[in-house]
């Protein structure tokens, strides 16, 4: 589904030999000028990624987008989908804010939660 939100995007790292095979970060420019940094990633290149690590799972850290191939015309698709105009760009907001978060706002979070959960409880 497209919302025609992104207004542009600038690949900031060059595009792999391979494009099924490779990660790129992207700066992405909204309709209403808001700009989101976001890690786009092959799932072919979190294999080649593990093989050259030598390691059985992907390393914690920066949140990826996956795509099938890395192509302009498959990045805007992807970046329209997770910039969903229904949901205040939540996931696009999420993906970008991830790396702001400190170990005090998730706890904050996770106490917010148990809240929550506490007093859903007490109702039932």
């Amino acid at each position: 589904m497209s919302n025609n939100l992104v207004k542009k995007f600038y690949v900031l790292s060059s595009f792999p030999e391979d494009l099924e095979d490779g990660f790129v970060d992207v700066l992405v420019t909204l309709t209403d000028d808001n700009e989101y940094l976001v890690e786009i990633a092959t799932p072919k290149a979190l294999s080649t990624y593990m093989d050259e690590k030598k390691k059985n799972f992907y390393e914690p850290g920066f949140p990826l987008l996956f795509v099938r191939k890395l192509t302009p015309e498959i990045i805007r698709e992807t970046l329209e989908e997770f910039a969903s105009k229904q949901e205040d760009t939540f996931w696009l907001k999420l993906y970008h804010l991830t790396v702001e978060l400190t170990i005090d706002d998730l706890n904050e979070l996770m106490i917010r939660y148990e809240k929550r959960m506490a007093a859903e409880n007490e109702v039932e």
